[in-house]
Formats: structure tokens, C-alpha cells, sequence
């Protein structure tokens, strides 16, 4: 409730107002206060003010109060709520939720309140490079050996209690921190693999194939002993292969991501994952996809037949 808005001061003096809010299902009631600081008065602050607060303590609120339980009613001082008006406006017009915690700030799981965004880069390199300070949060996505993708984000929190910033000690561990999370559940994203000290996009390798006694940037990986048959096959990057059979070889021991499903191009999308090789001190990227059509999850056999196979 904006107390600044003339509707919602009248609502707040409303007969009954907090009877209302619960039998509108509402979770809570938060008020934007716009008490001038020469007003503020601690020990009955509001008498005047809420009256619609006040006035439930009637009989109705009694007989309603064995029913359910009572919501909660928290007020927030302007000095306060101004400072962050920017981003409020920005969570409306996103249609992005708020989080309240009782007390404890760090109660609050941040990786249920932050989802991977569609940042499409994706990082790889060493993150502990003496490039880049401790102190610095490397936000983005990172794909490890181990066949993880995840994402840090990196938060910035600010702290106001009557218009002033809140003492050092009690925030001091939330002025700056990082969340990682998992990117298990991407979907329509066309990842580009990037070397974090040049952010330079990795391009195909082209390596050589007995097959055709030629060098490509691609080799059919036709297994039938496997669910996902006829694959191709990149290398992102350079120097940890001379030929597409030690790609294959590679696979065995390979630590894929999961397969992703990218955006559509004229009818086809490819589906693809992901594996970092930095064996030697290189590092590459083994990207195997296939093709299916957008609006179908039957695997194209683009491969079949082909002459430009992983030997």
C-alpha cells in the first residue's frame, strides 16, 4: 500500500480494512509509510493513521481470528523505501517477484529465488588466473571438466533503517556475494563458448579424417550402439587435437553437460552438448549435436551414409 497515494490513504482508513485484505487471500501488507520524520512517534505511531487497522479489533476480527490465522503487517519508512523506488518500479514492469524474510536475511535460499538467466556466453578457463583479483566476482556462465555448467551471479546489497545505512556488523556479509547455480535445465539457448581471458568466440577446429584423407571442422559419429545415432562432431578451439580419431577416442572419458535444446532456424533445431578438454594445459571444447525439426524430437539421420566420418 503506497501511502504517498491519496486512494491508498483513504483505503487505510476504510472500516475494517485488515478484515478485507484477508478475505481477499492476501499473504501480507506491506506500507509504504510517508510519515514526515518530525512525526515519527514510537510509542503509538498510528492510531490516526490506520484506522482500518484499528477498527478490526472488533468482534467480526474475534470470530475470523479462530478461523485463520492473522497476516502479517509490516510498515516501511520512506527514508527507507525512496532509496529503492527504482527497483520496485523495475520488479512491476518485469513482473518479477519480491522476497520478505522474518528477521534473518540469510534464511533465504538465493538459489531458489535466482534462475539461470539467458546470458548465451559461456566461459572456460582457469577462474583462480592471477588476471583477476579474488576480491572480483566473475559473473556469467562457466563450463567445467566435469560436465557442469553454471552461472555465478554476483549481488549487490544495500541495507537503509531510518534513512541511514545499517550498522556495519549486522550486514556486512550480505554488502557482497555470489550465488552459483546449476544450468541443468536450459532450453531454446544457443550457447557461444568463450576463453575467459580474450572473451574471444572459439571457433571450429579443422582436423584431418582417414576416412576421406582430408581435413574438416566437422566428422559424423555414427554409433549404433548408441540412443543418440548420428551426431556430429566439433572441436572449439585449437591445440588438443591433430585428427578426428583421438576426438573419438576422447569420448569415452568425456564429462558431457546435458543435451540442450537450441532455437529454431528455418524449420531445424539442433540439440547439443557440451565437454571441456584441457588435457596439457589446452583448452577445448568437444560439441556433439544432432538435428531435429521444430516441431519434433525424431532425430534427423544427417549422417547416415556420410562419407566424413570420426576415423
Amino acid at each position: 500500500v503506497n501511502g504517498t497515494r491519496p486512494k491508498c490513504k483513504s483505503l487505510l482508513k476504510e472500516k475494517d480494512f485488515y478484515i478485507k485484505a484477508m478475505n481477499a487471500h492476501a499473504t501480507g501488507i506491506i506500507l509504504l509509510d510517508d510519515t514526515p520524520k518530525s512525526h515519527w512517534r514510537v510509542s503509538s505511531p498510528y492510531s490516526a493513521k490506520i484506522t482500518g487497522l484499528l477498527s478490526s479489533g472488533s468482534t467480526e476480527l474475534m470470530k475470523d481470528k479462530n478461523q485463520r490465522k492473522n497476516i502479517p503487517f509490516l510498515l516501511i519508512r520512506e527514508s527507507d523505501w525512496r532509496k529503492f523506488d527504482s527497483h520496485f518500479a523495475y520488479l512491476y514492469e518485469n513482473n518479477k517477484n519480491i522476497f520478505i524474510v522474518w528477521n534473518n536475511p540469510t534464511d533465504l535460499n538465493l538459489e531458489e529465488v535466482f534462475s539461470c538467466t539467458n546470458q548465451v556466453k559461456v566461459k572456460i578457463g582457469n577462474e583462480n588466473s592471477k588476471k583477476y583479483p579474488r576480491s572480483e566476482c566473475l559473473e556469467g556462465k562457466h563450463l567445467y571438466k566435469n560436465g557442469s555448467l553454471s552461472e555465478k551471479i554476483c549481488v549487490t546489497g544495500r541495507c537503509s533503517v531510518f534513512g541511514q545505512d545499517c550498522p556495519h556488523s549486522s550486514f556486512d556479509s550480505l554488502r557482497d556475494f555470489s550465488v552459483n547455480l546449476e544450468c541443468d535445465s536450459l532450453d531454446e539457448t544457443s550457447m557461444e563458448i568463450v576463453n575467459k581471458e580474450s572473451t574471444e568466440q572459439l571457433q571450429p577446429d579443422i582436423l584431418w579424417t582417414a576416412a576421406t584423407n582430408s581435413n574438416t571442422d566437422y566428422c559424423c559419429n555414427n554409433d549404433n550402439t548408441r540412443e543418440f545415432n548420428s551426431t556430429f562432431l566439433e572441436v572449439l578451439g585449437s591445440g588438443c587435437f591433430d585428427n578426428w580419431r583421438d576426438v573419438k577416442r576422447t569420448l569415452d572419458r568425456c564429462s558431457f553437460t546435458s543435451w540442450v535444446r537450441g532455437k529454431c532456424a528455418k524449420e531445424n533445431r539442433e540439440v547439443y552438448r557440451l565437454c571441456l578438454v584441457n588435457d596439457g594445459g589446452c583448452d577445448n571444447v568437444i560439441r556433439e549435436y544432432y538435428n531435429t525439426l521444430c516441431t519434433s524430437d525424431v532425430i534427423l539421420p544427417h549422417c547416415r551414409n556420410s562419407q566424413t566420418l570420426c576415423r
